[in-house]
């Protein structure tokens, strides 16, 4: 390959990113020809991670060889570096400062808001979501009126920076629209944003880069990620933390009553064993707690992989994951079952060998960090954490301690360390959470 001349301008991108597509109108209102790169995959692009290695994300405008990063910061740069078209931000200090303050509120309100209502955890959740997104809508409304002074754009009789900067977002914002049924850009509430949006849409710099909003509804149903659990489950639990982890946005359903009455979507997502956890990303389901975290794991990639790489490492993991599953939940169960002191006796003590197991185990994988997996939360530690909040429930009833400082002093604190991460805390139970439910589920 010969050399890259200064002048040469490529995008990185993918068409479905507003924030992609404010570079390419940008780079359209300047006239600036340029090659566009779309990157398929661009959490796992060689190309992203070389040009962006702190933030890992698109769009990167590569000038010559020179990469910048950040939507916003692309505009202004190319706003700068070619002084021959249109001028994008206004030449006053003052309204240069109003433009870049209504851009950043754009993305940290109004996007947020977006993003607030796909991924709320439920309806009281999702209509305060939808509340911030439909103030944002009426603040930005006086916005342009403000700042068009009865002209067409934002800037005037021109694109400017907030017409950019806003106008990205119209994308996401009728695919909500599709799916809440809200319209949060309307004719009588937003008269003002309502016309501005067809003059956005039908302008030459956008037009032909605007995405499809059919296909932008069509990506958006194929990647939504919806989660179906219960918070007293201990095997949704593990969903939560390995979405967690991987920095997947989702929206988790609550099945309140799972034992007494499931869901329609839960029996048509799981109809084989019709019950928690169930994994939606997009038309698939994904079931059964360990199956979902492999999913997931492999599924994201981008973070830290959740199983080992070694594929030696990985048959261990995957051993004593099931081992947990089958042993030490069994035990749980019979102790939790059993008719008389006997019973009782019998199943703790084969919770304690398993328990002794585990403690084994853990010495030998842990390489002196402090988790299964090493530093890092792994695979394992997924599936030994589900037993924390069953086998409180199981030393609160019994009056036996089957976790000490004495007999498991690694599982003891592993467990403690466990329970405090990011990725478990917001999801884990409390131990009153955990004996209050199981009280209640048992009639104690």
């Amino acid at each position: 390959m010969g050399l890259i001349s200064e002048e040469y301008v490529r995008l990185l991108g993918a068409w479905p990113s507003p924030f992609v597509l404010r570079t390419r109108i940008a780079l359209n209102l300047k006239r600036v020809p340029y090659e566009y790169l779309e990157e398929e995959d661009s959490l796992n692009s060689e190309s992203v991670l070389n040009y962006n290695p702190v933030h890992k994300q698109i769009p990167i405008l590569i000038h010559g060889n020179k990469p910048i990063r950040e939507s916003l910061n692309i505009v202004m740069y190319v706003d700068e570096t070619w002084l021959s078209g249109p001028p994008i931000l206004p030449s006053d200090p003052f309204d240069r400062a109003v433009a870049r303050f209504w851009d950043v509120y754009i993305d940290e309100h109004c996007f947020t808001s977006i993003n607030g209502v796909a991924v709320a955890k439920d309806e009281e959740e999702r209509k305060a979501a939808i509340e911030k997104l439909e103030m944002c809508m009426a603040l930005l409304e006086e916005t342009f009126q403000e700042c068009s002074k009865g002209r067409g754009f934002f800037g005037g009789d021109n694109i400017g920076f907030i017409d950019i900067g806003f106008g990205s977002m119209l994308g996401p914002l009728k695919v909500l629209e599709k799916f809440t049924g809200v319209k949060f850009i309307h004719p009588e509430t937003t008269p003002g944003l309502f016309h501005w949006a067809d003059r956005f849409y039908s302008h030459e710099a956008v037009k032909p880069v605007m995405p499809d909003i059919e296909k932008l509804v069509e990506f958006a149903r194929l990647n939504t990620v919806k989660l179906l659990g219960t918070w007293s489950s201990p095997f949704a639990l593990r969903g939560r933390v390995a979405l967690h982890l991987k920095s997947v946005e989702y929206e988790y359903i609550e099945e309140a009553d799972v034992l007494n009455s499931k869901s329609d979507l839960l029996l048509k997502s799981n109809p084989i064993h019709k019950k928690v956890p169930v994994l939606i990303h997009g038309d698939v389901s994904i079931c059964e707690s360990l199956n979902i975290v492999q999913y997931v794991d492999e599924s994201w990639p981008s973070k830290r992989s959740i199983l080992p790489s070694d594929p030696k490492d990985r048959a261990a993991a995957r051993f004593w994951a099931h081992f947990v599953d089958g042993n030490c939940f069994e035990s749980i169960d019979a102790a939790a079952g059993a008719k008389d002191e006997a019973g009782r006796m019998m199943a703790a003590g084969s919770l304690i060998e398993c328990l002794a197991a585990l403690e084994e185990g853990f010495q030998k994988s842990n390489k002196g960090g402090d988790f299964f997996g090493g530093q890092n939360i792994g695979y394992i530690d997924i599936a030994c954490g589900a037993i924390l909040g069953p086998l409180s429930v199981i030393e609160a009833f019994s009056g036996m301690k089957f976790l000490s400082p004495e007999t498991t002093p690694g599982l003891v604190q592993w467990a403690e360390i466990f329970r405090a991460h990011e990725a478990v805390k917001p999801y884990m139970p409390t131990v009153a959470e955990f004996i209050g439910f199981a009280k209640q589920k048992f009639n104690v």
